[in-house]
C-alpha cells in the first residue's frame, strides 16, 4: 500500500503529504487530465483515431467479434 501511495504521489495523482514536503511547504496539486484509451492485440493497436478512419462494415465486424467474447466475472470478495 505504501508503494502505491508513493507512486501516485510521484505522478501527481495524490497530494503529497509526506513529512519532508510538509516541512518544506511544498504543495503538489498536479491534476492528471490526459487519458489514452486503446486496445492492443499483438502488434495491432485500435484507438479512437483508427476507429474514425474505419468503414461502417469494419466497425460492425469488430463489434461482432467483441460480442463473442465470454467475460468471466471476478469475485471481488476474495
Amino acid at each position: 500500500m505504501k508503494a502505491t501511495r508513493l507512486y501516485l504521489e510521484c505522478i501527481g495523482a495524490f497530494k503529497n503529504t509526506s513529512l519532508s514536503n510538509q516541512i518544506n511547504n511544498l504543495n503538489n496539486n498536479t491534476l492528471i487530465q490526459n487519458q489514452n484509451n486503446l486496445i492492443q492485440i499483438g502488434g495491432t493497436v485500435l484507438n479512437q483515431e483508427t476507429i474514425k478512419n474505419m468503414s461502417p462494415e469494419q466497425i460492425s465486424t469488430i463489434e461482432g467479434i467483441l460480442k463473442t467474447i465470454e467475460v468471466k466475472e471476478i469475485d471481488e470478495s476474495l
